[in-house]
Parts: C-alpha cells; structure tokens; sequence
C-alpha cells in the first residue's frame, strides 16, 4: 500500500551557529530536520486538483522573521518515498519560487537514523533567506501520484508534523481538495485517529472541515494556531462502494457488478475514460433503474426526504454545505437520469 505525503516543508542540517551553512550534516552522512528559533510559518495554503490518478499541487507557504538576526536556511521537500523502491518518486515536475523568484533545487539522501527515514529516502533540497523583521513566500507546484488500497480506494499522505520544527505554532494551514467527481467514503486521518465525520458539529481542538458537492467537489480542512502533532491521510472510494453493493447484490455477483457500476458511474462523473452515459444490460442485471438514479443524485448532495434512499445512501458520500442543484450534474449524468427515468 502506498501513502505518498503530499507536502513537506522543513529547516534541513546546517550548523546551528551558522545559519548560512551548507555543509547539510557533513559530506556523505545525509540531511536530517533541525528545529529553528528565528522563522515561523504564519500560513500555508495547499491546493490539489484531481486529475485522473494524480492531484496538481499548488502550495503557498508565508513565513516571517521575527528577530533582529536574518537567517539563510536549507530546506527539504520530500523527492522519494522507501516503499516505492527502485528510485519512483510521487512527486514530479516540482518547481519552487521564494519571493517570486525561481530557485534551484536538488535531490540529497536522509541521514539513515533519522525518523523521516521511515517515510522518506530522499528529498529535493533549496535555500531561502529569511530578512530579519521580515516575510517571506514559498510558493511549490508539482504533480502527486495517488496510491489504492486493495479495495480499490484512494489515498495520499500528508507529512504535517514537521511543521512544529518552525518557530511557534502555524498560525494557519488549509488544505483544499477539488475532486473531479464526488468522493465516496471521503475520510481524514490526523495522526492516530480519524476526523470527525463531516456533518457533525466542530470539535474544540480539531481542525474545520467543509464539503461542497458541486459541480466540483470541493474538501477544505482548516487549522489555527497549531502545532502539529501528527500527519495527516486522506481516503476515499474505497471499502464504502463495496458496502453499497453488498447491501444490494446476491452475494455471488458482487465483485462483478461493484466493478461494473465503478467504471459506470466514473464516466458520468468526468473521468478522463468517460462511459456511454446509458446503463449497460450487466448493469441493469445488478441494480433497478430507480437505485441508479437516486446513486446519480446522492453523490451530488441531494438530500433524500424518502426514508428508504435515505438509509440506501446514508454514509456513503460526504454531506454537502450548500442545498442540492441540478446544475451540479454533468450533462453525462443528465442523460443517464432521463434514460433511467422511462426503464
């Protein structure tokens, strides 16, 4: 199973008296993390756009200076993953601006003792300067590869506790996931346990969550004054789907139609390998017309006033924070809903 961390930054090795050093823990022996006393990340916004296997990552990183000392660090973003093997990285593509202006990066190994090791082998290593009384931006984009459990879900890694090694606490981070098509199952992992579920009131001490499932579906998680006390893993699509089939399916046919109402219902989603909108006859031998149409509507946040649908689909897509609306539909699902009206 892979969890590929979608963003890392941190102070990389250099000698703690000489804030310019790029000796990154001595020649041959590899990076590790050091904390930093002067420099504190006000705020971080990460954006990830779903596109087919892989999210576009936009992240925008605010940092300041709070001393009268400037400062020149190395910094670290995670280049290849040790479960990988053989050198695949989950990022690729990835450029760096600070300040607005392009910087050079390079791949250096993780000093092997160190606890990063247990995620991470390499990293993509740059420097910033850091006036004193002063901000500064990091801006990062680059692709990220998704990993799939065996039942077929997805998943990604975020690697959030390096952020307490920063002076302070983060004053905010947000992370903003647009999804190409609804995710079922949508849930989040902040260190040893799991969110909330969306819905439900906030709890003191935990980060926001909203969902929206319009015509984008959109996943935002906010912290406030934090220091991160563990990584975060998204999942989605996953053990969910079968749960729907099983309630649904004789027991013999129900790897068989799970598969075939996935790749029916990815199609009318906007997936890249989009489907002949119209359900085909195995699809129909799995599942009643009417069990079709109300999957089209409850993925897009309709809210079911029927007893039955409501309890055929409670669970399985994120409830959204804005009232259902036709115009969410993508014209694929349009048409499977009018076919499915006259079967």
């Amino acid at each position: 199973m892979t969890l590929p961390a979608l963003t890392l930054l941190l102070a990389l090795a250099s000698a703690p008296t000489q804030a310019n050093d790029t000796a990154i823990g001595g020649s041959g022996a590899g990076v590790y993390p050091v904390e930093t006393t002067s420099v504190r990340l006000v705020r971080e916004l990460v954006v990830f756009q779903e596109q087919g296997d892989s999210f576009a990552v936009t992240a925008d990183l605010h940092f300041r200076n709070d001393t009268d000392t400037p400062a020149t660090l190395k910094l670290g973003f995670p280049a290849r993953m040790m479960t990988m093997g053989d050198g695949d990285p989950q990022v690729h593509d990835l450029a760096v601006w600070v300040d607005g202006q392009p910087v050079t990066t390079h791949r250096v190994a993780v000093r092997p003792e160190e606890a990063l090791q247990d995620w991470w082998e390499e990293v993509f290593v740059f420097e910033a300067s850091f006036p004193a009384h002063a901000d500064v931006q990091i801006l990062h984009t680059y692709s990220l590869t998704t990993g799939m459990d065996s039942m077929g879900g997805r998943l990604t890694q975020y690697i959030f506790q390096t952020g307490k090694g920063w002076a302070g606490k983060v004053g905010q981070a947000r992370f903003v996931f647009r999804f190409e098509r609804p995710p079922m199952g949508l849930q989040l992992h902040y260190g040893d346990s799991a969110l909330p579920p969306l819905g439900t009131p906030p709890v003191p001490g935990k980060p926001r969550q909203s969902y929206v499932a319009g015509p984008t579906p959109t996943y935002d998680l906010l912290f406030e004054d934090v220091e991160p006390s563990g990584d975060l893993q998204l999942h989605w699509d996953g053990q969910p789907w079968y749960e729907l089939v099983v309630a649904t399916v004789d027991e013999d046919r129900q790897y068989e139609c799970q598969q075939t109402l996935q790749g029916w219902y990815r199609g009318l989603s906007g997936a890249p390998w989009a489907s002949n909108p119209l359900p085909e006859p195995e699809l129909l031998a799995c599942f009643e017309p009417a069990w079709l149409r109300n999957l089209i509507f409850a993925a897009r946040g309709y809210g079911f006033s029927t007893p039955q649908w409501q309890r055929t689909f409670a669970g399985r897509f994120p409830p959204s924070e804005l009232p259902y609306e036709d115009a969410w539909l993508t014209e694929q699902e349009r048409l499977a809903v009018e076919a499915l009206k006259g079967m």
